[in-house]
C-alpha cells in the first residue's frame, strides 16, 4: 500500500506519458498542463533538511503558498502566506509556523534553490470518476538565488495517493514500475542542487575532527584549530550582514574556543607565537561583546513583556526600539573592526601558522608527546580546580565569582569538545553536565549585565529630546 508520494527519476516528459499509459489498468486520466515557480527555503546550517524536511515556497494567487514536506514526499503543513518569510515568526499563526519554529528558532530562513517547473498534472479517475490519485510529470529548471539563468534538471514523475485510495496508488505505482521506471532516492533538494553543480554542505560550528591519541600534540592541535577557523571564515558574512544573531554567536564561539585551546594546552607552540595570537583572538572577541550583549537583551524582552501586565509590557516598546537603535550602531562598529588592517593580519598570520607542518626537532617540552596525554592532564587540572571553585561558593558570594566559576566550566568544556575524540566513550555525559552548569551560570550573569544595561538605558531614556533651536528667518551660520 502506499501512504505517501512517489517519486520517479525519467528521461523525458513523453517517456512519463509512456509509462503511465502502458501501466494504466482500468482507471481513466484527465491531465491538465502547468507552469510552477518557486523558492526552496532552508537555513545557513539547513536545520530543515537535517530533519528530513523541505519548506517550498509557490506563487499562488494571494501571495505565497508555503508547503512543508517530509523527504519522502508526505506533506506535513500548508500555509498561506503574503511574502516569502525571512523568520519563523514572519510565517502566519499555523501549525507550519509552530513546527518550523521549532527546528530553526531565531536562525533566517534563506533562500537556498529557485526552480520553474512545467509539466503535466494528471488525476487517475476510477469507474465510477472518483479521483483516487494524483500524478504529475515534471520538466524543472534550477538556480541559485540571484543568478540570471535557470539550468535543466533531471525530469521527474510524482505519484501521491489521495486519502482512502492507496491501494489504487499502489497499483499505479507498481504499473510504473513494471513499465522500468525506478524511484528517486535520496533528498529532492540535493537533486536540484547537483544539477546546478551546488550542493549542500555538511557546516557545523562543532569541533568533528578525528584524532589518534598518539598523534604528536602539535599535529593534533592544529587540526582542531583549522577546524575553529574554518567555522570563523564560514561564519564572517553572515556576521557582517547581521543575518541572524547565531551567526555571531558561531564566530565568537569559535573565537573562544580558539582561545582556550592556545592557553590550556601548553608548552606545544613558541610562546611568543600564542601570545601575538591569543592577543589578536582577545581583541576580536571584545569587539563582538557589545553586539552579542545586545542581541541577548533583545531576545529576552518578548518574554519579559508577557509577563507584565498588557499596560506595563506596552512600556517597553520605546526600550525595544532603543535597543535595536543600539545594536544597529554595534553592529557598525563590529564591521569596521572586521575591515580593519588588525584583522586582515589577524587571519592572514593564523592562517599561515596552521597550515605549518610538526618540526623535526623542538625544545618545546609537549609538541612531540601524545595528545591524549596533554589533553587529558591538562583537562584534569582545570576540572580539579572547578570543583574547589564551586565547592567555596555560596549565598553570599559576589556576583564576579560565579562569574570567574562560568569561564572556569567553559574553558573544561571546550577542552572536552575539542579533543572529544580521543577520550573513552561516555565522556558527552560529562559535556552535557558542563554545558548545563554554564547555561545556569551563563543566565546568571546575563542577569546581572542586562540589569545595569537597563539601568543605563533607564537613565538615557529620561533625558529629554534635545529640540532644534530656533533660528530667525535670514539668520546667517
Amino acid at each position: 500500500m502506499v501512504t505517501n508520494e512517489t517519486r520517479f527519476a525519467i528521461d523525458t516528459i513523453a517517456r512519463g506519458r509512456e509509462a503511465i499509459g502502458a501501466g494504466a489498468g482500468n482507471e481513466r486520466f484527465e491531465s491538465t498542463k502547468f507552469r510552477e515557480r518557486g523558492t526552496y527555503l532552508d537555513t545557513f546550517d539547513w536545520r530543515l533538511s537535517r530533519a528530513g524536511l523541505t519548506l517550498f515556497g509557490g506563487a499562488a494567487a494571494s501571495g505565497v503558498e508555503l508547503t512543508l514536506r517530509r523527504i519522502d514526499g508526505e506533506l506535513e503543513r500548508r500555509a498561506l502566506a503574503a511574502d516569502l518569510p525571512a523568520f519563523a515568526c514572519e510565517l502566519p499563526v499555523s501549525p507550519l509556523r509552530r513546527a518550523v519554529e521549532s527546528l530553526i528558532g531565531i536562525r533566517r530562513l534563506l533562500p537556498r534553490v529557485e526552480v520553474a517547473v512545467e509539466g503535466e498534472s494528471i488525476d487517475v479517475l476510477d469507474g465510477r470518476g472518483k479521483v483516487v490519485a494524483r500524478v504529475r510529470i515534471e520538466e524543472p529548471r534550477a538556480r541559485l538565488p540571484g543568478a540570471t539563468r535557470f539550468r535543466p534538471c533531471a525530469c521527474r514523475l510524482r505519484c501521491s495517493p489521495l486519502r482512502g485510495y492507496q491501494e489504487a496508488a499502489a497499483r499505479i505505482v507498481g504499473g510504473l514500475e513494471q513499465q522500468g521506471l525506478e524511484r528517486a532516492p535520496g533528498h529532492e533538494i540535493d537533486d536540484l542542487l547537483g544539477a546546478i553543480g551546488q550542493q549542500r554542505d555538511d557546516y557545523s560550528s562543532k569541533v568533528e575532527v578525528v584524532l589518534d591519541g598518539r598523534q604528536r600534540c602539535d599535529v593534533a592541535v592544529r587540526q582542531v584549530l583549522r577546524s575553529l577557523a574554518t567555522v570563523i571564515v564560514r561564519n564572517e558574512p553572515g556576521v557582517r550582514a547581521d543575518l541572524d544573531p547565531e551567526f555571531l554567536h558561531d564566530f565568537r564561539v569559535a573565537v573562544r574556543r580558539s582561545r582556550a585551546v592556545l592557553s590550556q594546552i601548553r608548552g606545544v607552540f613558541p610562546a611568543v607565537e600564542v601570545r601575538r595570537l591569543q592577543a589578536g583572538l582577545r581583541w576580536i572577541q571584545g569587539a563582538t561583546g557589545p553586539l552579542r550583549d545586545l542581541h541577548v537583551l533583545t531576545g529576552k524582552l518578548p518574554g519579559y513583556r508577557l509577563r507584565l501586565s498588557a499596560r506595563a509590557g506596552d512600556d517597553l516598546e520605546p526600550v525595544s526600539r532603543h535597543l535595536e537603535a543600539l545594536a544597529r550602531a554595534a553592529h557598525r562598529r563590529l564591521v569596521r573592526d572586521l575591515d580593519t588592517v588588525r584583522y586582515r593580519r589577524l587571519m592572514t598570520g593564523f592562517a599561515g601558522f596552521l597550515a605549518r607542518g610538526p618540526a623535526p626537532r623542538t625544545r618545546l617540552v609537549n609538541a612531540a608527546r601524545p595528545i591524549r596525554d596533554v589533553a587529558g592532564r591538562r583537562a584534569w587540572k582545570v576540572y580539579s580546580r572547578l570543583l574547589r571553585d564551586g565547592e567555596a561558593i555560596d549565598d553570599r558570594s559576589p556576583s564576579a565569582e560565579f562569574h570567574q566559576l562560568r569561564l572556569r566550566a567553559k574553558k573544561l568544556r571546550y577542552l572536552l569538545e575539542s579533543f572529544v575524540s580521543i577520550y573513552p566513550r561516555g565522556i558527552e555525559r560529562e559535556v552535557k553536565a558542563l554545558k548545563k552548569l554554564q547555561e545556569v551560570l551563563g543566565d546568571f550573569h546575563d542577569f546581572s549585565v542586562q540589569r545595569q544595561a537597563l539601568r543605563a538605558l533607564a537613565h538615557e531614556l529620561e533625558k529629554p529630546e534635545r529640540k532644534p533651536e530656533r533660528r530667525e528667518p535670514g539668520a546667517v551660520d
